[in-house]
């Protein structure tokens, strides 16, 4: 079990210019099984695959658990305004 994307200490920078709901990022792991992801402090789009982190500011843990064997993984971002 391991994430891929994205890696820990990833810094992205909001756009002004850009719409919310486009400035997401793909959230990608390799595991066993399905992967179910959560983030105390993002509401993540789960939905559709691959699952997507909606940015705002902050820091930001991201975990993924492999469903097949119950392991978990946990990434982290930090995303900041210009």
């Amino acid at each position: 079990m391991r994430i891929l994307q994205p890696p820990p200490g990833t810094l992205y920078f909001l756009d002004p210019d850009m719409p919310v709901t486009a400035q997401r990022i793909a959230l990608r792991a390799e595991a066993a099984g399905a992967v179910a992801w959560s983030c105390a402090t993002l509401a993540l789009d789960t939905a559709d695959a691959p699952a997507r982190a909606p940015l705002r500011e902050g820091r930001h843990v991201i975990t993924a658990r492999d469903a097949a064997s119950g392991r978990t993984a946990e990434t982290w971002i930090e995303v900041r305004g210009l």
